[in-house]
């Protein structure tokens, strides 16, 4: 999700890698309101709406490697997503384009029901080009992801699993001045466990994960230790994880998020009730540029959906985040309000036609306040039998900006996704 209205320092944005001047300054490839394109087009109801990203178990919630076997319902899965977005800047000062592209092939295989392997592959490109009384500099930025994945259930109640992760970036820019180039290597080892009751009903976890961020002018290293607590009835998922890291030469990092959704069926309709909390300690930029500022943020969120399996869905869901920093002379807080809604309707059965609208809007704290919107729409092929989806959806983002708010931007992005399950 992009973010891109002014700080009482720019050195956030940079620090955070987003732009709150302009758009996708610091994207390495084309994003949407969520990873899963069904949800990508119902305005990423991510509270209320399960889907395989979002589902509160060991794996997808709890982060552990070990929960694989159970992801997915236990059936082995083959996803393979194409991304594509562009920006249509609002300026007339000076001429400015931006536009990526990405694919990935990512599998989970269950041989068994006591093992799992799986692995990812992906690539994306993002170009900008800007024009500003001077030759047009230019920006390249090239990002290769690897993932390999095994989680073994060694006996009934006990599971182990590992994950190992390779991400590169190449960076160019090139302008009046030369041309700069800059490359940054990620790796990324997760050990983890987890054990089960009895019953089923409750999973708890250990896991570890250890973080490398290698540059030219050296490398920083990461720990974190994370402990993630499920419970899943008929009706009722909840789901904690709490994390103990390590920040390079100065304390600890510390984290808990805890989300649920409820269940209350009525024949062949259900109502689904979501919430979310979560806190974090200090504010961590850590996707290929390791930083983090003194504060903390706070997460809250809840949401309703009505589901009924023959007409669709309809929700709405709000989620509000709390970022203070204290790392400044002056500490100041920045309130997030983020509201969603959308419906998906089969006027075919297999293919689901979605709807959405998501407004975001910002308050520093010292008078200043900004917003945007984003249209969401999508659709979807279902084929029965065999296993089989493909889904489609786009996102436009909607900026204003200026001074009086009388310049507008408007970012595209584009989906196309297909979902095996055997």
């Amino acid at each position: 999700m992009n973010k891109r209205f002014y700080l009482p320092l720019c050195f956030l944005g940079v620090l955070l890698g987003v732009s709150f001047c302009f758009a996708y300054l610091y994207d390495y490839e084309p994003r949407m309101l969520s990873e899963n394109l069904r949800l990508a087009g119902i305005g990423n109801l991510d509270l209320v709406i399960i889907e395989r990203i979002n589902e509160i178990n060991a794996y997808d919630f709890g982060e552990s490697p070990a929960g694989a076997i159970s992801d997915n319902k236990g059936q082995s899965e083959i996803c393979i997503p194409f991304l594509y977005g562009f920006t249509v800047f609002g300026d007339t000062a000076y001429k400015r384009e931006w536009h990526a592209a990405a694919g990935a092939i990512s599998s989970i295989f269950k041989p068994g029901e006591r093992i799992a392997l799986g692995g990812l592959f992906s690539k994306a490109k993002a170009v900008e080009e800007s024009e500003f009384y001077m030759p047009t500099s230019k920006s390249e930025r090239d990002v290769m992801r690897y993932s390999l994945m095994a989680s073994w259930n060694v006996v009934s109640r006990l599971s182990i699993g590992f994950r190992g992760a390779y991400h590169k970036l190449t960076q160019e820019d090139s302008s009046f001045y030369g041309t700069y180039l800059d490359v940054t290597k990620v790796t990324c080892y997760e050990p983890g466990l987890l054990i089960s009751s009895g019953s089923g009903n409750w999973q708890g976890g250990f896991d570890y994960k250890y973080k490398k961020y290698s540059r030219e002018y050296g490398d920083t290293v990461t720990h974190e230790f994370a402990i993630p607590i499920i419970h899943s009835s008929s009706n009722l998922d909840v789901g904690i994880r709490a994390t103990l890291g390590t920040i390079p030469d100065s304390g600890l990092l510390k984290s808990v998020n805890m989300r649920s959704i409820y269940k209350l069926p009525f024949g062949n309709k259900h109502v689904n009730f979501g919430f979310q909390l979560g806190y974090v300690s200090p504010h961590i930029m850590d996707d290929f540029h390791y930083g983090y500022i003194p504060g903390h943020q706070t997460d809250m969120g809840f949401g309703m959906a009505y589901l009924n399996e023959g007409f669709g869905l309809l929700g709405i869901q709000y989620k509000k985040e709390i970022s203070t920093y204290t790392g400044f002379n002056t500490p100041f807080s920045i309130h997030e309000n983020c509201l969603g809604i959308g419906t998906e309707i089969r006027l075919i059965k297999i293919v689901p036609v979605r709807f959405g609208y998501t407004n975001i809007n910002y308050d520093y704290g010292y008078g200043g306040t900004g917003y945007y919107d984003v249209i969401t729409w999508g659709l979807g092929i279902q084929f029965p039998g065999i296993g089989l989806k493909v889904d489609f959806a786009h996102n436009l983002y909607i900026y204003k900006r200026g001074y009086y708010g009388d310049e507008t931007d408007y970012d595209h992005a584009f989906g196309l996704a297909g979902y095996f399950d055997f």
